[in-house]
């Protein structure tokens, strides 16, 4: 049989755990025909590769990548082949660019770069991270500012997003709901138990300590239904020391 490709004189990790060996690998039709002391030929236009005892192993696979745009901006993903990865997974955080909106499908599919539309500007302060949570049929999104300038003691915000001003093709789509006390606030973690969701802040840092209690809260529903402000109720202060994140999970049917 002749090949389309042989790789000579490589220590091969074949992936199944077992240790290196060394020898050639070779390609037909774009799939791996042999693995070992090859001896076959090459087709009219293979090519041949001398490894030099180079270390050839299966490409990796990236669990956890946020290149949604980068395929549209470098199609041949050269940067992750540069480091062995040949198989990405993507969309992940909630968070992908595709689909998107029609006119930016349009754009992707032309092969542009503007593949994510503004929608709207949202004042923030030294913000450090955003986090989307779902509360009945409504999704609100919590924001945690750092630092203004001059002072770490700044308000973070949560906001409603509203499908009625997207219906209607307005800008305002996320409305503010409540101003929340923070102190150079880092992270926000929501969690649901026994139907009720939790938000917790993760506080750094009040300017001059980093001896600071983080928050949780409890989002209060009754308070949505009387049109109130007050969403996000304080239930427990939490002692820590210059917290960047919180982290939920559930072990044995508990929340931790």
């Amino acid at each position: 049989m002749a090949y389309d490709l042989v790789i000579r004189d490589v220590e091969i990790l074949d992936g199944t755990g077992a240790p290196s060996f060394r020898g050639d690998v070779a390609v037909a039709d774009g799939r791996i025909a042999e693995v070992g002391a090859v001896t076959a030929g090459l087709r009219v236009d293979g090519v041949e590769i001398d490894g030099e005892g180079a270390t050839l192993c299966p490409g990796l696979i990236d669990t956890h990548a946020h290149d949604d745009g980068a395929f549209f901006r470098y199609p041949g993903m050269e940067f992750k082949l540069a480091q062995g990865v040949t198989t990405v997974v993507s969309g992940n955080c909630g968070f992908s660019a595709i689909p998107a909106d029609p006119k930016a499908d349009a754009v992707a599919a032309s092969g542009g770069s503007e593949v994510l539309l503004a929608v709207q500007s949202i004042s923030t302060k030294g913000a450090r991270d955003w986090e989307s949570f779902v509360v009945g049929n409504a999704t609100y999104l919590a924001v945690t500012n750092f630092y203004d300038g001059s002072t770490y003691l700044v308000d973070s915000v949560l906001y409603r997003f509203d499908e009625s001003v997207v219906a209607s093709g307005g800008s305002d789509v996320l409305v503010a709901v409540q101003n929340i006390a923070t102190k150079g606030a880092f992270d926000w973690e929501s969690f649901v138990v026994g139907g009720v969701t939790y938000v917790a802040v993760a506080n750094q840092h009040d300017g001059s300590s980093y001896f600071v209690d983080s928050v949780l809260y409890r989002f209060n529903e009754s308070a949505v239904a009387s049109g109130g402000s007050d969403v996000l109720v304080a239930v427990q202060n939490i002692a820590t020391i210059g917290a960047f994140d919180w982290e939920s999970f559930v072990g044995g049917g508990v929340t931790y």
